[in-house]
């Protein structure tokens, strides 16, 4: 399977752009991100793994490659029973994951799956906050079919063992939507899933996921800084025009009072 990275909203990137912009348009940057935020509570965030590209059919990658959208991979390995709050054991942990590019990808031209070698065939997802719902597209290979697994996992007091929040499996020969779409929206909050393979390589695309409170807080850009000391600020141009007609009214008046001119009160 092979993925792209595509989101349908960036507040997020916008505030960094601006942030480089300067300070002015960082703050300006700044509200329009909370606000955006705070308007599109729960929205879904899609990676379509089309960034980075690769060069080849294959690539090793990262798995914090993507950690700027919310998520980071890791490839490990599962054993133990997939049940409804059945407990399950990830060992094997690789940092890794893999980028394919050919034409089985859904949308664009890559996809992602776990990086292969030694026992680990499995590919962890953890998100940087709960989410509410989850969603994967399997590949579009033509072959044999094979039971694969979306899994939403919880951690529990011992390291290495998680419990099963919730979990839908498919067959990887499936090619068209809804039989090739993985989707998970369990009422537990979790942020934590595994796309488990069964048997052969796999990969997966369009990964599609919405945060539980919206998307995580984002602090806003810090305000300019003072200037230094013993630099005065610069005025607004409205406000010397305001202090040079103050100044010629009060010019104007001492010139009179000098002439003996009497100015009426009104």
């Amino acid at each position: 399977m092979h993925q792209t990275t595509a989101r349908t909203t960036q507040p997020v990137a916008a505030g960094r752009r601006a942030a480089k912009a300067g300070p002015k348009a960082a703050a300006a940057a700044g509200l329009t991100m909370m606000a955006a935020l705070a308007g599109a509570p729960g929205h879904a965030t899609v990676i379509d793994f089309d960034a980075p590209a690769i060069a080849g059919a294959v690539a090793e990658a990262p798995g914090d490659s993507f950690a700027g959208d919310g998520v980071t991979f890791r490839t490990v390995r599962l054993s133990g029973t997939v049940a409804l709050g059945a407990t399950i054991t990830l060992a094997d942990v690789n940092g890794d994951m893999r980028l394919y590019r050919d034409a089985t990808a859904i949308s664009g031209e890559q996809l992602a799956g776990p990086a292969l070698g030694g026992s680990s065939n499995d590919l962890l997802m953890s998100f940087a906050a709960p989410l509410a719902s989850l969603a994967v597209t399997s590949d579009d290979a033509v072959e044999t079919a094979n039971t694969i697994r979306l899994i939403a996992l919880a951690e529990t007091a011992t390291a290495g063992r998680y419990r099963v929040v919730d979990f839908v499996e498919a067959l990887d020969d499936a090619v068209a939507s809804p039989a090739n779409r993985l989707a998970l929206a369990p009422s537990e909050n979790f942020s934590i899933a595994l796309f488990e393979i069964r048997t052969q390589q796999e990969a997966f695309d369009d990964l599609t996921f919405t945060f539980a409170g919206g998307d995580p807080v984002v602090d806003p850009p810090p305000p300019p800084p003072p200037p230094p000391v013993g630099v005065a600020e610069i005025p607004e141009p409205g406000g010397l025009a305001l202090f040079a007609g103050m100044l010629g009214a009060a010019t104007a008046a001492r010139r009179m009072a000098r002439a003996g001119v009497r100015v009426k009160a009104v």
